[in-house]
């Protein structure tokens, strides 16, 4: 773990030294929010936007190592690929480290502020509530989460140019926080007959 975190902060800092300018400039433009709950087809409909050439996504490589990707994602995508099951145990959607993913695991990495991270400390999984909707996050807390994922979306920006396709369950309870940062943004809602 050490060595690992040794050469992804390493990582980190050349990326920000070689693509910092080009990130701070980088415009995210009308990102299209896939809203529904989990289990619900949010994963399929993701897929299939991203299927056209105008759009985007950022990928399962993108979303696990958002502060290295522009980078690392080459190399680091073919080495990590090996040890992943093509097919998700879930649901058995094609899995790869190119496979569309949910922005909120980069939020997880990058920040800690995620919901998620009660998977990782569930006995602590009350202290992780607040992040899904954000209302309870404090003004710091709420500062921070925009600024990462407004850097981690430039950066997705700046290795595509193109309208982003972003999917994550969670983002379903945050409309207001991310029609205040993107105020042209789209939504779709997908949500299964409960028959």
């Amino acid at each position: 773990i050490l060595s690992q975190s040794l050469a992804n902060s390493t990582a980190a800092r050349v990326e920000r030294w070689r693509f910092g300018r080009r990130i701070a400039e980088a415009r995210v433009v009308a990102p299209i929010f896939v809203l529904g709950h989990w289990r619900s087809g949010t994963t399929h409909l993701q897929h299939l936007l991203g299927l056209d050439p105008r759009l985007a996504y950022p990928t399962t490589y993108q979303c696990w190592f958002p502060h290295t990707f522009l980078s690392t994602e080459s190399l680091g995508g073919r080495m990590l690929q090996a040890f992943m099951p093509p097919r998700r145990p879930m649901d058995n959607v094609e899995w790869s480290m190119h496979s569309p993913q949910e922005d909120e695991f980069a939020l997880l990495a990058a920040t800690g502020m995620s919901p998620y991270m009660a998977w990782i400390f569930p006995r602590r999984a009350s202290d992780f509530d607040r992040f899904l909707t954000l209302r309870d996050a404090s003004a710091a807390e709420l500062s921070r989460w925009r600024t990462t994922l407004v850097w981690f979306l430039k950066k997705v920006t700046v290795r595509y140019g193109r309208t982003l396709v972003l999917k994550s369950p969670t983002h379903t309870a945050r409309v207001r926080v991310l029609l205040d940062i993107f105020p042209d943004a789209r939504f779709v809602h997908i949500h299964r007959d409960p028959f």
